[in-house]
């Protein structure tokens, strides 16, 4: 379970499409390829007055993503969460006004 920040929440809901099963675990499995783990700037949500979500959203996804995620996580000395939420907001930040891959289908 992963807490968002309301804002890496808000990108990865932004949809113009209908939720589909599995549709925010896809999205941050986009973000994860688009963006290089180790140029993420992470703001530690105790470090900062960061805004979260009241309610935990489950996400799913691969072992060896999860054990890169984790392991990237160790190395930087800050939570999966944290840079879960970095991974997210980069990743849109990059892509602008593009959106989604699967808005785009």
């Amino acid at each position: 379970m992963i807490r968002l920040t309301e804002e890496a929440d808000s990108f990865i809901r932004a949809t113009g499409s209908t939720y589909k099963k599995g549709l925010l675990s896809w999205r941050l499995l986009e973000a994860l390829e688009g963006v290089d783990l180790e140029d993420v700037e992470v703001v530690g949500l105790r470090q900062q007055a960061v805004r979260t979500t009241n309610d935990q959203t489950a996400l799913s996804i691969p072992a060896k993503d999860y054990k890169r995620l984790h392991d990237e996580a160790r190395q930087r000395d800050c939570s999966v969460n944290a840079l879960i939420n970095a991974v997210i907001v980069r990743y849109q930040q990059r892509r602008g006004r593009k959106g989604w891959k699967d808005e785009q289908l």
